[in-house]
Parts: C-alpha cells; structure tokens; sequence
C-alpha cells in the first residue's frame, strides 16, 4: 500500500510527459526525488483488514518545507520508487486465457510464467520506463512494450490483433483536444473523446479489420496493421457562429449600429445590417465574449456571451440618448447653506415657471432640453435678488445657485374695505398688531392699503372702528401677494328691535281715533305715498370676513393622438382632475382641447387625464403639470366589447396593435390552459377575471414575463371567477406588422363525488 502512494505521483508524471520528452520525465523525476520525504517512521500507520491481512499507510507526507528539519530518504529506504507493477494479460481468440505458458523477455532474461485463473501474469518493481517483451505459444509473433503505468497490457494470441491509436488533428497539425470521434467496426459504433494531446487508442482491433473513423463532418477509413503503431486522421476543429439581433425600445431592428465583439485579448467590430442583425462564425467555442453596441444617438450596451460548438443567438435592447432630462437646482447663501421655501424663477427658449425650493433648497425641472441654457432668478418681495444662466448638459443632473437668505418669506397684503353697502371706505384707520409691533394705516380714495414684509405663516390682528361698531380678525398670510376684503359698519338688528313696537303702538292710535273718520275718508281720493325707500332701515348683517386666497390659475393644452398613426383625434372626451377640481371636455378637428383656468393649489398633486373615444378603450394617465401634454392613445379599436365567444376558440390578431376578447370557459373556478403563439418581436399577454369592461390591474389572474417570442407554447393556471367569464388582453410588441394567434381551452369540469350513508 506505502509502495503504491509513494508511485502513484511517479506514475502520473511519467504519462503525462514520456510520449514528449524523456528528459522531462527525468527533470521531474528530480523534482520530486529532492523534496518528497515523511517527517519519520512513526507516520507509517498499520491497517488490520477483516481478513487478517495488513495494510501500511503514510500519513503527514508531502513535499518539505524550509522548516521542515526531519531525516532525509525515508522513504527511499523503505519502498522502492519510480516503479510499477506489469500485469500482462493473455488473450486468445479474444477471449481470457488461463493456465497459458508465457514468456517474458526483460533485460535479456527470459522469464517462464503461467497466466492465473484470470489470464494474468505479473511482474513487481519494473521501472517506469524499461522495455520488456513477451509471447506464447509462437515466439515468432512477439509483443514490444513499454512499461508506462497503464493498469495491464495485453498479449494477442491466436488471431493476430494490435491497438491501433489514433491521432486526431487540425489543417496545420496541430492536435485537437477534447473533440468527440466515433469509430465504426464490426457492424457497431463506438464514440471517444481525444485527450490533451488529440489521441486515442482503440485495443485488441483483429488485422484487416476496417475502422471507420468520423470527427464532425470529416471521415476516413483505417485498415488495422499489427506492424503499424499510429494512424494520423486530419479533422475539423470545433468552432461557433454568432448571431446578434439588436432592438430598440419597441422591439424593432436597429440597423448601422457598431457591434464589437472582444474576446481572448481579440477584437472584431461589425455593423447591423438593415433587420438590425449581425452574424460572425469560426469562433472558438467554450469562449466568453463580451459584445459592445454603440451608435449614432444610441447609448452604449454591453453583454457578455459564453460561446458553446454550433449557432449562438442573443438580443440585445439599446436605447436612444434622451434629447431632454430632469435638471436640478440647490440655492444657497453665501455660506453655501441651502434656502429653503425661496421662490426661484427659471426660464428657457420652451417654457417659464416659478418654483418653491424644497427643504433641501432644491428645486426639479423636468424636460429640459441638452445643451439649452436655463436662466434661474431668485424672486424676493416680488423683485429678481440673484440670477445665473446655466447650460443643461448630458451626465451633469445638479447645479448650483448662489442666492440670498432672508429672515423669513414674507408676503405683500393689500387689504380692500368697504361697508354693509359694498362701498368703499376712504381715510379709515386700519391696525395690524403681531402683539410686538403695530402697523397704523389710512386707506386711500378707493379703500385700499398696501402692507409689504409680512411673515408668511405668522398670526396677525388686524382691527379697526367704523360707524361706532369695532372690527377685528385674525389673519395669517400664506402667499407671497394676497388680497383680503374687509366688510365694516354697524349692522340694524337694534333698529330693528325698537321699531316693532313702535309700529304696534301706531297701529292702536289709527284704530282708537281714525275710525269715526273712516266715512269722510271714503268719499275723499286715496292718496298712497310710497315711503318703504324713505329712512328704511338696513336690517342686513353686516359679516367680517377674510376671502378665500386666490389659487394661482394655470392653462393646459392636451393634444390627442392615436399612438400608432399619429394623427389626432377628434371628438374625444377629455376628463381632467387636479385635486378637487374635476373638468370636461371634447378635442377639436385637431385633436386639441386648451384648458384655460385650472386651478393649481398644491403643485405637489399631479394631472389625471381620462380619455374616451369611440371604439376604443378608454385610456387614462396622470403627470406632473405642463403648460403642454401630448397624450397618445396606444389601444387601437379591438374586436370584442362584452360578448364572450367559446372556450377552444382560435382568436388571430388581424393586425390589430392590441386587442382585448371576452372568453366564456363555462366553468367558474379551476384550472386553465391558454395556446399562445407570437410572431416577430414578441407580444405580451394578460388575462383578467370578469368583462372586457370591467377589467382592472387588481382582477388579473395571469400575464406573461413580459413581451414574449414563441412559435407556441401553453401556460396552465389557476382561476376563479364567478361567471365563467374570463378576458385576454394582448398588447402588441410591434406596431407594424403584429401577428399572433391565441386559444383558451375549455376546462374539464370537476369531478362529481358521490357518497352514501349508511
């Protein structure tokens, strides 16, 4: 067993390199002479086997370390190394030949051995290396060898036989590794792989046999010679073929983009042909390779590919370099400390806003154009502070404004008063207090007065004293300019106490003494004076109220268009929401509808936009305000409203860009198997419980990963949905040229249980 550890690592070796050079062999041999030992004896361990018998292991042994101080040739002195056990076995007629006289020639002595029950006769400790020869029965046909570590080696009697190996190589000769040959004789076929030096060895091949030998597409046919050692076939070197499609963002080709492709410090660069395709062959396989796609107004995109023998296709998506972004702006003081809640204007060729910088000082401006410059002001007390022109480029997101901090935003109050007739009140004194200080005004000719440098978000008393009755309020601005009307006076409820009874006591003086003067009165001409305009008194309350702020009011202008033609659409319903304000409309003959008086309270909310038109689903989506928004309707006129059609149905798509159809599967739960074929690019499908008008993201039941290419292929799910009604939706991968054929099977129903009781 020691004997065995010690030269299995001179046996491996030894085969590795003897066909190449000998002197290698010996270099090694060297190598592992002066460094190969065991720390002592005591690592020798003994195994008792079951049968009595004893083996002898090494543990702890290896090659010495520089601290490694323990006695040297240990191991030569206790086993004999770079040797191998011969076993030659005899074989005759192509069978085991047991009790058979054999003659073994080694170093010119001649050996008389008798092969085993097992057809074996052996030789113990011949080193690696040396010749030795045998025969049996005719010492004229005597077997050569060369005692090179295989595990036995065979001698041939009887019918004359010999191995025959097999070197496989390229055009050049070099030797092709790890390649699958197959090789047919004697009616039967048999596949090996090369080794690291391209061969392969066939054995015991009786003489004349003809050996077909096949690599790939290249063949060739041997005829085995006992006299010939080697036979030379020339064959393919494995290699692979790249194909690579590359789309854009709607699935279609991309033709004229630069695709290069690297791979073992190599390079080789190729242009999409007009499909958007690329095609390279004779790669090596078992290859990474790392694709780059690059092109005029495309980002770059990269994959990696591990190439295997044969066709290799992959997709690769790019993008277009986006003309617009999103540009953000920090305004900060002179220390570089954000200003929050500090009013910003910012202006280009396109458009004009104001924003509000947030607490981080930032303001966001969305669908700005590369390369245009943005002038940005900061707004304080209504007049420009600081301004600074920026160029939005590419990569750079952030930019900076230097501005000026005040001590807190403050607002510009004009107050408006008037009396319980809605006239206005000239030369009235009006106060405001913040409880620290006090602000006296006079209102002028047309009742105003103008206050500058109120704290936004601060509590003022505003009181004053008007036809003997006081007014007073509590008023906290919030905008930077705000109006409030102011309503003063004494109101008539008192005068309208006093004269009640007055108008009682009348009334008896008119009937005590007027009477007995009635029938003079009759002949008399009634005189009725009109006096309800003379001295009446106002009787209506007279309110102090603080009008509601005006909201800013801002226009939209929506353009509807269909989203594969891109022409407009006329007549649709136009349903916009911003916050509570809900507001309808039709688009003109252009598809247009400009909506001139949005109010927009909190510019934190976004626009919601439902679009309705005929023979098509209706289509909502929601943004951020803009002055303008073009919206495109993607769902083209579909087949099928709410009239199912049976399950087992084939629906094709008949151009359509996206099509929704009501399927009734007749049973209401249980599960479903749906064919799905797509052609192209790829389609994607959804299927919801319920009608096609009824559909919503929360009733899907299915959908596929996405937009998928298949010749067809079945998805089974589960479903429950009480009518038996379901809806398949197929959103189009390819506006152009969409085909795609889909059935929903009907489902087997379920299995009735019978039981009885007894």
């Amino acid at each position: 067993r020691i004997k065995f550890q010690v030269n299995q690592l001179y046996k491996s070796v030894f085969k590795q390199l003897y066909r190449s050079s000998m002197s290698d062999v010996a270099d090694m041999f060297g190598v592992i002479d002066s460094c190969i030992e065991i720390p002592d004896y005591d690592n020798i361990y003994r195994i008792q086997k079951p049968d009595g018998k004893s083996n002898y292991v090494l543990i702890k042994w290896g090659f010495i370390s520089d601290d490694f101080n323990a006695q040297t040739e240990l191991i030569k002195r206790l086993v004999p190394t770079k040797v191998d056990t011969v076993r030659i076995k005899v074989i005759k007629n192509t069978k085991v030949a047991p009790n058979e006289p054999v003659t073994v020639i080694y170093k010119g002595r001649k050996l008389e051995l008798t092969t085993d029950s097992k057809g074996y006769v052996v030789l113990e400790d011949i080193p690696l290396g040396d010749k030795f020869s045998a025969y049996a029965e005719d010492k004229d046909s005597t077997t050569d060898y060369i005692c090179d570590g295989s595990d036995e080696y065979h001698l041939l009697i009887g019918t004359r036989s010999a191995d025959m190996n097999f070197v496989i190589t390229d055009a050049t000769g070099q030797p092709i590794a790890d390649t699958d040959v197959s090789f047919t004789y004697d009616g039967k076929t048999y596949f090996e792989t090369t080794d690291s030096q391209g061969r392969i060895r066939l054995r015991d091949i009786a003489e004349g046999t003809e050996v077909m030998c096949k690599q790939r597409n290249t063949s060739k046919t041997f005829i085995c010679d006992i006299n010939q050692r080697e036979y030379q076939f020339e064959g393919e070197r494995p290699v692979a073929e790249i194909d690579v499609a590359v789309m854009n963002e709607n699935g279609e080709g991309v033709p004229g983009i630069d695709v290069k492709f690297t791979f073992n410090d190599k390079s080789l660069s190729v242009s999409t042909d007009r499909n958007g395709k690329v095609s390279i062959d004779n790669m090596p396989p078992d290859t990474e390779f790392e694709i780059e796609c690059s092109g005029n107004k495309y980002q770059t995109v990269s994959t990696r590919l591990t190439t295997h023998e044969g066709l290799n296709m992959t997709e690769i998506k790019i993008k277009k370099v986006s003309t617009k972004g999103s540009m953000t702006i920090k305004v900060v003081d002179e220390s570089g400390v954000p200003i929050a809640n500090t009013l910003v204007r910012c202006e280009t060729d396109d458009f004009r806003q104001e924003y509000y910088t947030n607490e981080a000082g930032e303001i966001t401006i969305d669908q700005v154009s590369y390369n245009s410059n943005v002038v940005c002001t900061q707004i304080i007390n209504g007049l420009g502070s600081h301004r600074h022109t920026f160029t939005f480029v590419p990569l750079q997101n952030s930019y900076v404004l230097k501005g000026m901090k005040i001590l807190a935003d403050v607002t510009d109050l004009c107050i408006h008063v008037t009396n319980k007739r809605k006239e206005v009140v000239p030369n009235l004194r009006i106060t405001i207090d913040d409880t620290h200080n006090f602000i006296n005004r006079i209102t002028n000719k047309d009742g105003d007065i103008h206050v500058q440098g109120l704290e936004r978000g601060k509590s003022y008393n505003i009181s004053t004293e008007y036809d003997g009755k006081s007014t007073e309020l509590i008023y906290i601005p919030k905008q930077p300019q705000e109006r409030l009307n102011l309503q003063v006076g004494r109101n008539n409820i008192g005068f309208l106490l006093w004269l009640i009874p007055l108008i009682g006591i009348l009334a008896w003086l008119i009937i005590a003494f007027l009477i007995p003067k009635i029938s003079e009165m009759m002949n008399a001409p009634i005189i009725v004076e009109d006096t309800t305009t003379q001295n009446k008194p106002d009787t209506t309350t007279i309110p102090v109220v603080q009008e509601p702020e005006p909201e800013p009011i801002k226009g939209i202008l929506l353009t509807i268009k269909d989203g594969k033609t891109g022409a407009p659409v006329p007549g649709a319903k136009i349903n916009l929401e911003y916050g509570k304000t809900k507001l309808d409309a039709i688009s003109d003959s252009l598809g247009k509808y400009n909506f001139e008086n949005v109010p927009m309270d909190d510019s934190t909310l976004q626009v919601k936009v439902t679009i309705t038109a005929d023979g098509r689903q209706d289509y909502t989506t929601s943004f951020m305000y803009t002055p303008e928004k073009v919206i495109e309707l993607l769902e083209t006129s579909f087949d099928s409203n709410d009239i199912p059609v049976n399950c087992g149905t084939k629906i094709e798509s008949k151009g359509y860009h996206s099509t929704i159809r009501t399927i009734n599967v007749k049973e209401p739960k249980g599960k479903l198997t749906i064919g799905f074929a797509t052609f192209y690019i790829g389609d994607e499908m959804i299927v919801y419980k319920g009608k096609a008008s009824e559909i919503s993201d929360d009733k899907i039941i299915f959908r596929t990963d996405g937009f998928i290419k298949t010749n067809w292929k079945t998805f089974t799910f589960d479903y429950d949905t009480p009518d038996g009604i379901i809806t398949v939706r197929i959103n189009g991968g390819d506006n152009n040229k969409t085909q795609w054929y889909f059935t929903v099977y009907c489902p087997k129903p379920p299995k009735q249980t019978n039981t009885t009781t007894k």
